[in-house]
């Protein structure tokens, strides 16, 4: 076996250990990623970072203990994960049913600490679909 501190940052010193399949998560990368984020936007409040690559809380948290309080999710399950950590701010970024939508509003009266907003359908795909307008921010 070689040296563990010649080994690559993704290599695994005994790859016969690990239960496949798995995911395998790297901190200190996570990190690094995080903060180049950070570097590259230039300010934590103008980072709204999507979840949808990891849905994890363990990454939402590192994020977290970085300043960053608003996240965007595409789907309910990702919003619950999102008020588990209880992030500041919640983009749900896609159009829910009239049945997302009602528990959407109802998450919304649970936790009034939390700001959730959603994505507008424009005027005319609205009048072309013959759907009310329903905007789903709440000022807290």
């Amino acid at each position: 076996m070689s040296n563990p501190t010649s080994l690559p940052w993704y290599a695994i010193e005994e790859e016969s250990q690990p239960l496949t399949p798995g995911l395998l998560v790297y901190p200190k990368r996570i990190e690094h990623n995080i903060e180049a984020m950070i570097s590259l936007a230039g300010d934590v409040k103008r980072l709204i970072p999507h979840i949808k690559t990891h849905k994890m809380a363990e990454i939402v948290k590192m994020q977290m203990s970085k300043g960053i309080r608003q996240f965007k999710c595409a789907t309910l399950s990702e919003v619950q994960l999102l008020i588990r950590c209880e992030v500041d701010g919640i983009l749900l970024a896609h159009q829910p049913t009239a049945e997302k939508i009602s528990l959407f509003l109802e998450w919304q009266k649970q936790y009034p600490n939390q700001h959730f907003r959603g994505m507008k359908v424009s005027d005319a795909k609205r009048k072309q679909q013959h759907r009310p307008t329903m905007i789903l921010w709440r000022k807290v």
